[in-house]
């Protein structure tokens, strides 16, 4: 199953990583939100409209000056985004706030004061935050390893 951490992905994990730092949003969040966004795609477009790596409507990335077709300026205006949409009032830093505006609006938290009642908004949330923690304080090294002691357990008790 292809996954935002495949080698293929790199480049793109790179310039997550850059633009996230830069405006001081989590680039492992970024890995996943894109991943669920478009699958990486750089000319994703969804049935309502949405386009680019990071799935800007048209109103959103003109108000954004970002140019969809160009990935660059796609990532960049998502940390932007993400950046400006982490300090409103009625997020306060919170990632699942932040998810839920970037996803359903940012009319429809402050509507509900939490992340709104909408099924794909749920998801959205939970998804992309429960594969965020699987990264939490592991490096690759511990993936590689992790993954061959499964491996070997695995290997190992089919002997029995």
């Amino acid at each position: 199953m292809a996954s935002p951490l495949d080698p293929e992905y790199k480049a793109i994990r790179n310039k997550i990583d850059y633009y996230g730092k830069k405006y001081g949003v989590d680039p492992k969040i970024g890995y996943w939100q894109l991943w669920q966004e478009s699958r990486f795609k750089q000319y994703a477009k969804s049935p309502v409209g949405a386009a680019g790596i990071a799935q800007f409507m048209p109103a959103t990335a003109k108000e954004w000056n970002v140019d969809v077709n160009d990935i660059d300026s796609s990532i960049d205006g998502w940390a932007r985004y993400m950046a400006w949409i982490l300090k409103r009032s009625y997020v306060g830093g919170k990632y699942d706030l932040a998810l839920a505006a970037y996803n359903a609006g940012v009319g429809n938290v402050q509507k509900y004061g939490a992340v709104p009642p909408f099924e794909e908004t749920q998801n959205y949330v939970k998804t992309i935050l429960k594969n965020r923690g699987s990264l939490v304080g592991l490096s690759v090294g511990t993936f590689v390893a992790l993954g061959f002691a499964a491996y070997f357990l695995t290997k190992a008790f089919k002997t029995f």
